[in-house]
């Protein structure tokens, strides 16, 4: 008879996915006073570890409301990428997501249009972060993106990029780490176009991402740099509830164990995200956020897609139901 530890396995949630779930985006012209931060009521509820996503702000409007950021709890931010945009200016937001990740060129240290703020705006904006005691958090999926956030302040590498050997004396010199995304790039290289409705472009640059994430996740691993699990979900076929795949494509794609890839996205992420005395593993004195599946993620990590249970600070779910797509699924089940 199999063991009940084989049966039925507990694994912690690390509640705090830095490149995962990224919360409330505010307006761009909130002001820092006590009354906004009081009436919305989020200094109560924002949980340690929580990241403000602040896409497509100006470096100089974020910084301009840390103070606000900070009263409300939250324990980092993430800016856009450190890179001249296709389309839009610092004073006039790129209307499609996708436009931010097509640079122009890799300069941030102009004061003219196509660029979120320059250089010295962004050295500046990681210096007062890190006096509030918040992380700085950078979209790249490029090498020389990576490098211009990291030479300049940014503690986390949200996605990554092929790294060389500086840009690893980067990472280890910053004491930063790199947020392994591959879920979002899979579907574009992975799927037929009639399926992703990517053109040749889009194909092709969704390879060179997704190859970039694998390589930079493993040579950080390699080279003793953290190295923390996301999904960014939000993006074309990546759903809240499939955050397992992107567990199952760290162990296939960047080779770590499935030991490994469980600690990582546990007690991996809650140390990442500063949290880690509070949550990420099972231990007197914290929190009880736990998941309960039926077979032994040790074995199979695809054990994980099939939750029985789910307890968040202390507070029992019972077969939790979640609203699934079904075509969705099965499309990224032909590519595991």
């Amino acid at each position: 008879m199999r063991t009940f530890t084989n049966r039925v396995i507990g694994l912690v949630l690390a509640l705090a996915m830095i490149a995962s779930f990224v919360l409330a985006p505010m307006p761009t012209d909130i002001k820092a006073n006590a009354a906004t931060v009081n009436s919305t009521n989020l200094v109560s509820n924002v949980q340690d570890g929580v990241t403000l996503q602040c896409w497509n702000w100006s470096i100089a409007n974020i910084k301009a409301n840390l103070g606000l950021i900070a009263n409300m709890g939250y324990s980092a931010i993430q800016v856009s990428p450190m890179q001249e945009m296709k389309e839009g200016t610092v004073n006039k937001p790129v209307n499609n997501w996708w436009a931010v990740y097509q640079p122009i060129s890799f300069y941030i240290n102009k004061s003219a249009s196509h660029c979120v703020g320059t250089k010295e705006e962004l050295i500046d904006l990681c210096n007062e972060a890190h006096k509030y005691g918040m992380m700085v958090a950078a979209h790249v999926e490029s090498p020389e993106g990576v490098r211009v956030a990291l030479e300049n302040g940014v503690d986390s590498i949200e996605h990554g990029a092929k790294p060389d050997a500086e840009i690893l004396r980067l990472f280890k010199e910053r004491g930063a780490v790199d947020i392994c995304t591959i879920s979002p790039a899979a579907p574009y290289c992975l799927f037929p176009e009639e399926i992703s409705h990517a053109g040749d472009d889009a194909r092709i640059n969704g390879k060179v991402v997704m190859d970039g994430i694998i390589e930079c996740a493993r040579a950080c691993r390699d080279n003793g740099i953290p190295v923390g699990l996301g999904n960014d979900v939000g993006c074309p076929f990546i759903l809240h509830y499939n955050f397992w795949r992107e567990l199952y494509y760290y162990h296939k794609y960047v080779g770590a164990s499935n030991r490994e890839t469980l600690y990582t996205a546990t007690l991996g992420n809650a140390g990442l995200a500063g949290i880690a005395g509070e949550t990420g593993s099972i231990e007197k004195g914290k929190s009880a956020d736990l998941i309960v599946v039926k077979q032994n993620p040790l074995d199979d990590l695809t054990a994980l897609r099939n939750v029985s249970m789910v307890m968040v600070r202390g507070d029992l779910i019972r077969n939790p139901k979640v609203k699934r797509m079904k075509h969705v699924d099965d499309m990224l089940d032909r590519y595991m």
